[in-house]
């Protein structure tokens, strides 16, 4: 049963993130679980509960505080501009078992760092990503806004929905390494054993080239000779 938490004020901490203190009203809270926050109407930030902790000498006495994490700079961002003092917020449990993003994403930098890939990671979606032999294609529009957050949404998407979740280096340029998460949705033969904690972390064997598209009208033509090369190396087996 989700629990709910009253709060009574927010500090930040440096190195560790928005701390929102208070106390719980009903149910319960634990590391892992998510702090609703409603930004307006139906749009709901789920912050994850990094610790929790005891806090003291606040203007309002004694309080239990949150620590909550903070994905990237937008969602950093997001918290302390929100004013959700003396709200009472739901509280939800973790729904699913497997590794976390910031646990995949310390996967992902310790097989660059073996690889000799940088360790600068640009996320990128998924659906943005074309991939022929020895070459990758990336559409990243100018007004583009690449967000950390974003590629953790897909990532906790991808754990509910999903046997597992890929989280992938696809190749590198100018010093920046690109990464996207693929929800894995049946495992191939033998791929089991390079799944740890619902979570598969990879890179090319060799670096491909990496073009970047940044017009939308070239990234069509790019997704429909993607799609002719497709059909036809399927016609071949």
């Amino acid at each position: 049963m989700p629990g709910t938490f009253r709060v009574a004020g927010t500090f930040r901490v440096a190195g560790r993130g928005l701390v929102a203190y208070g106390d719980v009203i009903t149910g319960a809270v634990a590391p892992r679980e998510n702090l609703r926050i409603r930004l307006s109407g139906s749009v709901v930030l789920s912050a994850q509960i990094r610790s929790v902790e005891a806090v003291d000498g606040t203007p309002t006495g004694s309080h239990i505080g949150l620590v909550l994490v903070p994905y990237d700079d937008l969602e950093s961002t997001l918290l302390e501009g929100l004013n959700f003092v003396n709200e009472t917020l739901e509280v939800t449990p973790a729904d699913h078992a497997g590794a976390t993003f910031e646990e995949a994403v310390t996967r992902l930098r310790d097989l660059l760092v073996g690889i000799g890939w940088p360790t600068d990671i640009t996320w990128v979606s998924d659906a943005n990503v074309v991939s022929f032999p020895n070459r990758v294609f990336v559409f990243r529009p100018k007004n583009i806004q690449e967000s950390k957050y974003l590629a953790w949404q897909a990532f906790e998407t991808a754990l509910d929905d999903s046997v597992a979740v890929r989280v992938a280096a696809i190749g590198h340029r100018g010093g920046t390494t690109f990464a996207t998460v693929w929800p894995i949705v049946e495992l191939g033969q033998g791929e089991e054993m390079f799944v740890e904690n619902r979570v598969k972390v990879n890179a090319p064997d060799r670096a491909p080239r990496i073009t970047i598209v940044r017009r939308e009208w070239d990234w069509l033509l790019v997704s429909r000779a993607y799609r002719t090369w497709r059909e036809r190396m399927a016609r071949r087996v």
